[in-house]
């Protein structure tokens, strides 16, 4: 399959995958699997990730750091599809990897993706609260100073510190809103409905789930 006479991806892959030349193949491979993870085809991005050599059980921390952009997609793509083990690993991969090379940026976004996988599943255990304060304040990416302030809000509500939560889900809003994330800045409108309902501020819950 071609698009305006390029050749796609995934097809150049298969081509030097079938000629047995799966070196060549890879990095053609990588590029068709972030397409897919970004098209949210979760299934085939996994498929095309792991023929390109980037399988969770045999990822180095070194080959991670290479490959950021795909692995945090390749890391929602698991969680997705029920493989949160996997979707873990990656993510550690990633935090082992950017420790490694001396890249605090990468190590902050990939201590706050983990910790919001680990959130999701576990609730407060495995999160790491500190690592998220420290992403909240020092990060240059503003959807994961987002992604961090909206963890630490749903930790603060869990605890019953509203004042808390409503700060962080307020400035978690404001991010994703910055960065044009709409579904991170709904799931935040709602978790702020949320905690004006648990304080009886029925009107203002009332005009965020209107």
């Amino acid at each position: 399959e071609a698009r305006g006479g390029v050749v796609l991806p995934e097809r150049l892959g298969l081509h030097w995958e079938r000629g047995g030349e799966p070196q060549r193949a890879r990095p053609h491979l990588r590029r068709a699997a972030l397409e897919a993870a970004r098209r949210q085809e979760a299934l085939r991005s996994i498929d095309l990730a792991e023929r390109a050599g980037l399988a969770p059980g045999t990822l180095s921390p070194a080959v991670a750091v290479e490959h950021e952009d795909l692995l945090f997609e390749m890391s929602s793509s698991y969680a997705t599809v029920g493989r949160y083990d996997d979707a873990e690993a990656i993510l550690t991969a990633l935090c082992d990897g950017a420790e490694d090379a001396g890249a605090p940026e990468l190590r902050r976004k990939a201590q706050v993706r983990l910790s919001q996988a680990r959130y999701v599943r576990r609730g407060l255990e495995g999160v790491d609260e500190a690592s998220l304060e420290d992403a909240a304040a020092r990060l240059r990416d503003g959807e994961y100073r987002g992604r961090a302030r909206y963890v630490l809000g749903a930790i603060a509500k869990v605890r019953g510190d509203l004042d808390r939560a409503e700060a962080c889900f307020r400035e978690a809003d404001r991010e994703f809103e910055a960065c044009n994330l709409q579904g991170m800045h709904a799931s935040a409108l709602d978790q702020l409905g949320s905690v004006f309902l648990r304080r009886g501020r029925w009107r203002e819950a009332e005009a965020l789930y209107a």
